[in-house]
């Protein structure tokens, strides 16, 4: 049985100082590298973000919710930019497949995708960040 990450994106706006769960759990790819890169879970081959923070302190309601219901594991939150970070690492780590082509950085469009989304967040005045967890 393998591991799957679960990523739930948070926003706060600038008119208050709340977060907003924002959306339900995104399933994103599997990926072991991405999962060491982000929290160290189940890889080593990538330097991590950080080791899982935990629950943010100041978590939304709607988080909270999610976390007493699931039993997930290496709880731990990022920014957008570190986001991209892991992304790049993981990226650079893989640079080249079996046949020197760069198909295989598409595995991670998942990622990308969400990296996206927060931008555009951001974009319209939002603080953003990806609180994370990890099933088996």
């Amino acid at each position: 049985m393998g591991a799957d990450i679960h990523i739930f994106i948070e926003r706060k706006d600038s008119d208050n100082n709340y977060w907003y769960g924002f959306g339900d759990n995104i399933h994103a790819e599997r990926s072991y590298s991405m999962f060491g890169a982000i929290a160290g879970v189940r890889s080593d081959e990538v330097t991590p973000i950080s080791e899982p923070r935990g629950f943010p302190p100041d978590y939304s309601a709607y988080d909270k919710g999610i976390k007493d219901e699931y039993a997930f594991h290496s709880w731990t939150y990022l920014t957008p930019n570190e986001l991209e970070l892991a992304i790049a690492r993981v990226t650079a780590l893989y640079a080249k497949d079996a046949d020197g082509d760069d198909d295989y950085l598409n595995f991670w469009m998942d990622y990308k995708i969400i990296l996206e989304f927060c931008r555009d967040l951001e974009r319209n005045n939002n603080d953003v960040r990806l609180v994370i967890g990890f099933d088996s």
